[in-house]
């Protein structure tokens, strides 16, 4: 017995305890340090990538007037994983990410716009207006009394016209509202030109009107204002010169048109500043 036990106490023992907690504590800190590195990898990757994406998006808009810029659906991406990445404790990788957005801000809409499409943006839609001058070029006939309809220049000189049409001598409304409406007309007599009127002794009667054609189904003209005189120009009358100056408050929807007649149309007064028609919405 003392043998037996002289002989086990003689055998060496060996305590593995130690080995293997060694071994497991050098095996959890190389997956640590292997996980840690393959995170700022793919932490750098991200970095490069987007700084790369937004740096050439910058340039193009910068060069470009036409240039797509990131939309509002890519900057959210962009967001929601610099927000993740904060919750993992990615601040300096963040940081880099939403860096160059704070450097190149693009605008709410969808794409980039230059300076100018800003400005133009920036400004209230235009109302409708519209004043034209009598075409100079226009022969008239002669010797009528029965109202002749005018025609306009719509492109020359004095004119303009915004959110309406001219055509053929009427302005068409396109927007529904309340407007004003005016109209001009000079009459001159000169012998030199107007051998018509050495005729007429006993006065001459010159009319303006100026009508509207409502947006029906039967399209009626109606008389908005009527306005003229009886001159007594004769022979003896070397020159002579007659305006006549109308304008009203009218309620006008779209489709409608307006146009002016006059008597005795082959006398007007050529020049833009003489003779012109024109409406502009109020508010």
């Amino acid at each position: 017995m003392r043998t037996s036990a002289g002989m086990e106490n003689s055998q060496p023992r060996f305590d593995s305890a130690p080995i293997n907690e060694s071994t497991y504590r050098w095996f959890v800190v190389r997956v640590l340090l292997i996980m840690g590195l393959l995170q700022i990898a793919s932490s750098v990757a991200l970095v490069m990538y987007f700084s790369h994406q937004i740096a050439q998006v910058s340039s193009n808009c910068s060069m470009q007037n036409n240039a797509q810029c990131l939309n509002e659906s890519q900057w959210k991406a962009i967001q929601d994983l610099l927000e993740k990445n904060k919750q993992e404790s990615l601040a300096p990788v963040a940081d880099a990410l939403i860096g160059p957005r704070r450097e190149f801000r693009v605008p709410e809409r969808l794409h980039c716009k230059t300076k100018k499409d800003q400005k133009q943006s920036a400004l209230p839609p235009e109302k409708p207006s519209a004043h034209l001058p009598i075409r100079a070029d226009k022969n008239f006939i002669q010797n009528t009394t029965r109202p002749t309809m005018i025609y306009w220049d719509s492109s020359n000189g004095l004119a303009h016209i915004h959110n309406m049409s001219y055509s053929d001598g009427k302005i068409k409304v396109n927007q529904e509202g309340l407007y004003y409406v005016y109209a001009k007309t000079c009459f001159r007599h000169n012998l030199e030109v107007s051998e018509e009127l050495r005729a007429v002794e006993n006065g001459i009667q010159l009319l303006q009107y100026v009508y509207h054609i409502k947006h029906t189904r039967q399209h009626e003209n109606l008389l908005l204002m009527k306005s003229g005189s009886v001159k007594h120009w004769n022979k003896h009358v070397k020159f002579r010169l007659y305006c006549i100056h109308q304008g009203g408050l009218f309620p006008l929807k779209s489709g409608d048109d307006l146009f002016v007649k006059v008597s005795y149309a082959s006398l007007l007064d050529p020049t833009q500043e003489a003779s012109y028609l024109g409406a502009f919405k109020l508010e």
